[in-house]
C-alpha cells in the first residue's frame, strides 16, 4: 500500500510540473503581447527609473487580471461542481464549500497585496517629479 501511495504522489508531482510548464509557456506569449516592458525595445525610448515603476505596475496588473482572477473563477466553478455532484454526501458538500471559500480568500489576499503594493509604490515615488501617479495604481512617465 505504501508503494502505491508513493507512486501516486510521484505521478501527481509530475502532472503538476507538466501543467505548470504548459501554463508558463502559454502565458509567456500573452505577457509579451501585453507590453509589460514599456521601454528599451526596437523603436522605443531607453529605459529610465520611471519606466521601472511602470513595468512593475504592468506586471502586477497583468498577473492579477490575466492569471489570478481567471484561475480563481475556475476554482469557484470547480467547487460548485463538487457541491452539485455531491449526491447528498455532507462530506463532499463541505469539500465544495471549502474549495469555494479558499478561492474567495485567495482573491481577497490578492487584492490586499495589490493595495499594499500600490501604497508602497505611491510612497516610494513621491520624490520623483517625472513620475505621474494617478488614481488607483495608474503610473505614467
Amino acid at each position: 500500500m505504501t508503494s502505491y501511495n508513493l507512486k501516486f504522489k510521484i505521478f501527481t508531482f509530475y502532472i503538476v510540473i507538466l501543467i505548470f510548464t504548459f501554463l508558463i509557456f502559454n502565458f509567456a506569449p500573452m505577457a509579451q503581447a501585453a507590453g509589460l516592458v514599456p521601454c528599451g525595445g526596437v523603436g522605443q525610448n531607453p529605459c529610465t527609473w520611471c519606466d521601472f515603476g511602470v513595468m512593475a505596475n504592468n506586471i502586477f496588473n497583468f498577473t492579477v487580471y490575466s492569471i489570478i482572477i481567471p484561475i480563481a473563477v475556475a476554482v469557484v466553478i470547480w467547487g460548485g461542481f463538487v457541491i452539485m455532484t455531491a449526491g447528498g454526501s455532507p462530506e463532499k458538500v463541505k469539500s465544495g464549500r471549502d474549495i469555494i471559500k479558499s478561492a474567495i480568500i485567495g482573491i481577497i489576499i490578492t487584492l490586499a497585496a495589490w493595495l499594499i503594493i500600490d501604497t508602497i509604490i505611491k510612497i516610494a515615488a513621491t520624490g520623483w517629479s517625472s513620475l505621474k501617479i494617478g488614481p488607483w495604481n495608474q503610473i505614467g512617465c
